[in-house]
């Protein structure tokens, strides 16, 4: 409920990359994974390089904690 508000807030004072920084900002790293996942597979086409630079640069266990998340968010 506040990161939605702030996210407003944000976008009412700023514009840009800076507003999308400062909105990616109000998520947790592994949320943030979770969105950049979904951003890359979503439509046509499929965006390799920000699934091998996530996949490849992350530990086992944020990898499994990025699957949890994921999967909570789809069956909601």
């Amino acid at each position: 409920m506040f990161v939605q508000e702030l996210a407003k807030e944000i976008e009412g004072d700023t514009s840009g990359n800076f507003c999308k920084v400062l909105k990616n900002l109000l998520y947790s790293p592994v949320e943030y994974d979770c969105r950049e996942l979904r951003r890359a597979i979503k439509g046509l086409g499929t965006d390799e390089e920000a699934l091998i630079e996530i996949l490849a640069s992350r530990s086992r266990k944020r990898i499994q904690e990025i699957v949890n998340l994921y999967e909570q968010r789809k069956s909601q």
